[in-house]
């Protein structure tokens, strides 16, 4: 697995700040970047039970995958990418 580290850079200074940051190591095979976790799975079968208001709106969602497109774009073209691009 991964570790659990984030780089952070600056757009115009080569000067990475890492951060290592600890993790319950159970999670490790449930998922998360690649689709819901487990965790968020029953919290949906929950609120389908219960009627209650999801944990994650379909409006979050979107906003999800908008800004992993943008990501992509901007990688892919060497550009910045405003979410406008994607109707947000």
């Amino acid at each position: 697995m991964p570790e659990n580290r984030l780089v952070m850079t600056r757009r115009y200074r080569n000067e990475p700040t890492t951060i290592d940051f600890p993790s319950d190591r159970r999670l490790d095979a449930l998922g998360g970047h690649h689709g819901s976790t487990f965790f968020q799975h029953l919290a949906l079968r929950d609120a389908i039970r219960t009627g209650a208001a999801p944990a994650v709106s379909a409006e979050n969602g979107a906003l999800a995958v908008a800004v992993g497109a943008a990501g992509e774009l901007s990688a892919r073209e060497r550009r910045v990418v405003e979410l406008s691009e994607f109707g947000l």
